[in-house]
Parts: C-alpha cells; structure tokens; sequence
C-alpha cells in the first residue's frame, strides 16, 4: 500500500494550530476537526488514526477512530472528530493502513502533531 501523506486538513476558522513538521499554519477549529489523508489501498483496508490520547486509540490501530471514502473521493480518506477535552499541550498521532489479513501498516514518517 502507498501512502502519499497528503495532510488535507483545510478548515475556514478555528483556535488551534496544526503543526506538521513544525511547519504548518493552519487552524483548527475549537471543537470540531476533518483529518484526510490520501492513501491507495488495497480492496477491504481501512484506514484509522492512531494516537496519543484515548480518542485516538492510544497508540492502538483497532481502537482509533476509521475514516472513510467513497468512489467519488477515492483516494481521500476523512474522518471528523471532536476533540473538545484533548489536552491543551496537543496530540500526536499517524495514520494507519488496516490491511484485510489484520496488519497494521503504519505511516513512515514522524509523528503528525496537533496543538
């Protein structure tokens, strides 16, 4: 499976930052959040986030959030989460391919980052 990384996470308003490599700007919202992530996966995968707070599964593939997709926006996978109550000092997590056998394909890249 190949996962491009694409961080597709472009919300109009918001109190929070998004950090990805310590470089991104963009906000979110106070509440409210859409994580996308375009990814080419093979058929009966899904896709969660996995991370560090019990929202994400703390760092447990089966116990994070999975996000979806449709025909019409294959590759792009989303998910929208509320994360009222995430600690203030941020969050870190990665998007995980669930492969149909049950292995955990995990982003190689770093941590993502939300604060």
């Amino acid at each position: 499976p190949i996962l491009t990384c694409h961080f597709c996470f472009h919300p109009p308003h918001g109190s929070r930052t998004c950090r990805e490599a310590a470089t991104c700007t963009r906000k979110m919202p106070a509440e409210g959040l859409t994580l996308s992530v375009l990814a080419e996966t093979r058929p009966g995968s899904k896709i969660c986030v996995a991370g560090s707070i019990e929202q994400l599964g703390s760092w447990s593939p089966q116990s994070g959030p999975f996000l979806t997709t449709d025909p019409s926006t294959y590759p792009k996978w989303s998910v929208t989460l509320d994360s009222k109550g995430w600690p203030a000092g941020g969050i870190e997590y990665k998007f995980v391919i669930i492969e149909p056998e049950g292995a955990n394909v995990w982003e190689n890249r770093a941590n993502r980052w939300l604060s």
